[in-house]
């Protein structure tokens, strides 16, 4: 059995998110509209309107202790608006989809044995645009 890939992973939650009609996912990262946010790999580009940009940063073992189960955690930056209120409320729709959840697919690929948020915190930008950035952590099962 082999790990999931970062980019399984991010993929995956990609799609999870848009299938929970919490995000939009288009693989090329063209989008027409930000509503609902529109989902980027990595970086979110500096023209883009409300958006989440899903990284990896850290890839480890459950607690240490089973290399059989992976760790791996994944920042999703939220892109808001003015008001800070939207950034936190995408944020707090994808908190109740996601944290202390255990034994589901993303999409129907990755199996999780259970996620969690592990931090949260809000910042402004230079263009006083609102942004959430939360990290999860998915306990992962491999394939």
């Amino acid at each position: 059995m082999t790990a999931p890939t970062y980019s399984t992973l991010r993929e995956d939650l990609a799609r999870h998110l848009a299938a929970h009609k919490l995000a939009q996912w288009a693989p090329n990262g063209i989008y027409s509209k930000f509503t609902p946010p529109a989902i980027y790999l990595g970086v979110i580009p500096d023209e883009a309107g409300p958006s989440i940009g899903i990284n990896i940063y850290h890839h480890g073992t459950n607690g240490g202790y089973d290399t059989g189960t992976p760790a791996i955690r994944a920042q999703l930056r939220i892109k808001g608006t003015r008001d800070p209120r939207y950034a936190s409320r995408v944020a707090d729709d994808i908190y109740k989809l996601l944290h202390e959840q255990a034994h589901y697919k993303l999409d129907n690929a990755t199996s999780v044995l259970v996620s969690q948020r592990v931090l949260t915190y809000e910042e402004r930008d230079e263009a006083s645009v609102y942004h959430r950035v939360d990290s999860y952590e998915f306990v992962v099962n491999p394939n």
